[in-house]
């Protein structure tokens, strides 16, 4: 029985050897996740463009190096990865080192709340170690931030799965706490908030308390958006990501190719992990049916990532979480002689899809991993 259930119960006793042993279980998948993070970077290379920033990363870094202020409106909107960074620049003394370090910490942590949600779902230590690695090594989990490491995605990918586990540990002020460090690293992380309201009305959780574990996060979101558009209106209706701009995205539907991508990265974002979910989407649905909180929540990121831009791998990526409940449930019922052929199958599924390890530059950056760029014309100046 684990320690982390899904009423937030303990485990029963001996409590105190049990929970050691769990923590040190749960420590070591952020350690192994880490390490492989470290040989991603030192195996894939680092972007050259603008000293090792890249395009919204100059914006990132001069946010933690400058201050909050010193980014765009959008870039704004996500000021939490920039203002805990601070402190690796200010020992550093440099932006880039500075986010490298920090994701390898990011990478760790993502393991650990990676664990402790497939823990909750009752996933074998063989299930929970398989889908830890493969995430380890995935482009849009690991390996994008390994060569561009300026980014924020790392960072909030850690944020919104701990916040998903406090909200399924029931604990409300750990919980609002969460959703608000959740909707400051990036706006996916509103799907958390909606998770966390649809699965307490399903649980009957009063509304007050609903009110006053989510109605936090909310405002901060809403208010986060006023306030900087009032602060330069001229420079937020240039940056600002608006309903207007997000429908105006749409037009990339009308390309049967930019569909194929999309389906393309959804099926294989976590390489053999998505394979096999997508190999068996019955199982899959019958989860979401019965937890209609992760449909709320897949809902809002696949809709999101729909009208967000050509950065598919990024976007997708923040289906993580909803991917280990699914695989936890879906491994379950693999057995004998299914289990290892299966998870070789996913193995080697992963190997080819994802192909870590192998070194990266800026013109298979956009080919591989942003092709519709490539399509449209529209890589940015430089490449």
């Amino acid at each position: 029985m684990a320690v982390l259930s899904l009423n937030g119960a303990e485990a029963s006793a001996p409590a105190t050897t049990f929970r050691w042993r769990y923590v040190a279980m749960v420590a070591l998948h952020g350690l192994f996740a880490a390490a492989i993070f470290v040989l991603l970077m030192e195996t894939g290379g680092q972007i050259t463009y603008n000293e090792g920033m890249g395009w919204d990363g100059a914006y990132y870094a001069a946010m933690t190096s400058d201050g909050l202020a010193s980014g765009t409106a959008n870039t704004a909107l996500r000021p939490l990865v920039p203002f805990v960074n601070r402190w690796a620049y200010a020992v550093l003394g440099n932006a880039v080192a500075a986010f490298q370090l920090m994701n390898v910490i990011y990478s760790a942590l993502f393991a650990v709340g990676l664990a402790l949600l497939l823990d909750a779902y009752g996933a074998r230590p063989v299930a929970r170690l398989f889908f830890v690695a493969t995430a380890a090594v995935s482009i849009a989990t690991a390996q994008m931030m390994a060569f561009y490491p300026v980014l924020i995605d790392l960072g909030a990918y850690a944020a919104m799965t701990f916040a998903i586990v406090l909200v399924l540990r029931g604990s409300s002020l750990a919980a609002a706490i969460a959703c608000v460090v959740a909707v400051l690293s990036r706006e996916f992380g509103i799907a958390v908030v909606a998770f966390g309201l649809v699965r307490g009305v399903r649980q009957r959780v009063p509304w007050l308390r609903l009110l006053a574990t989510y109605a936090p996060a909310c405002a901060v979101f809403v208010l986060l958006r006023v306030v900087i558009s009032w602060a330069d209106p001229r420079d937020a209706s240039l940056e600002l990501v608006t309903a207007e701009r997000l429908a105006g995205n749409l037009r990339f539907w009308q390309d049967p190719l930019f569909a194929g991508l999309f389906l393309y990265f959804l099926v294989t974002v976590l390489g053999g992990v998505s394979l096999a979910l997508a190999s068996r989407p019955g199982a899959c649905l019958r989860v979401l049916w019965n937890e209609p909180e992760w449909l709320a929540f897949t809902g809002l990121v696949l809709a999101a990532t729909a009208v967000g831009s050509a950065d598919l791998w990024r976007y997708l990526g923040f289906l993580t979480p909803v991917m280990a409940v699914l695989f936890a449930r879906l491994e379950a019922g693999w057995s004998g002689w299914r289990r290892p052929v299966l998870l070789a199958q996913s193995v080697g599924a992963t190997w080819l899809t994802q192909r870590p390890f192998g070194a990266m530059d800026l013109g298979r950056y956009f080919r591989d991993w942003f092709p519709y760029y490539v399509v449209i014309d529209q890589l940015p100046r430089g490449v």
